[in-house]
């Protein structure tokens, strides 16, 4: 009883898979036609990442090296 419970919930578990796996592909398709159809949205997207991966930098460097220049203006 409790195999043929275990092996339910796998095959629907599969089919879920399937079914996920399905929409991931068909999104992916329609994300690269519009990605064709739309080329300046691809550069905006990279800009984006850019400034954001430049604005986290500044962060993590400012709370790393913020104490030390800190001390060095105001004197420790």
């Amino acid at each position: 009883m409790r195999d043929q419970q275990q092996q339910h919930i796998w095959a629907a578990q599969e089919q879920q898979n399937a079914e996920i796996a399905a929409s991931n592909r068909r999104a992916s398709r329609e994300s690269a036609a519009w990605d064709k159809a739309h080329p300046e949205a691809a550069d905006r997207r990279g800009l984006f990442w850019l400034i954001t991966i430049a604005v986290v930098s500044l962060i993590l460097l400012w709370a790393h090296y913020g104490p030390i220049i800190r001390d060095a203006i105001y004197g420790a």
